[in-house]
């Protein structure tokens, strides 16, 4: 990687991980039942992975749950059932074995869109 792309990287890890501390800081959960079988059925539908034609790579199934949890749960509880699928979804069945690195990208940037989207379908209107 060249100086650009790794200040990109860093940039953007470092980012994502400070939007999910600070959403994180503010947990607060009105039901831990619902939250946890939400998580667990997220967790599996993680695992299902669709290919996308003309795409390398695949995509989960778990957005289905993380657009449940941006209508029904909390920021921080929507946050770390989008955050579980994509582990789940790096680390189930992954061909090539995906590097840690490329998890941790894929957490913070998960953190920071579950966080806009929630930000964003929860804004005043005026």
């Amino acid at each position: 990687m060249n100086t650009k792309a790794k200040l990109y990287v860093t940039m953007v890890t470092l980012a994502g991980f400070g939007v999910i501390g600070m959403t994180l800081y503010r947990w607060q959960s009105e039901d831990v039942l619902r939250f946890c079988f939400y998580l667990v059925l997220s967790s599996l539908a993680a695992g299902l992975k669709v290919n996308l034609p003309g795409i390398q790579g695949t995509m989960s199934v778990c957005f289905l749950f993380v657009f449940i949890g941006i209508a029904d749960l909390s920021a921080p509880e929507t946050l770390i059932i989008a955050c579980a699928g994509t582990v789940v979804q790096c680390l189930w069945k992954s061909r090539p074995r995906t590097k840690t690195l490329q998890i941790l990208i894929g957490i913070a940037n998960t953190g920071i869109a579950a966080t806009l989207a929630y930000s964003f379908y929860h804004w005043p209107l005026l």
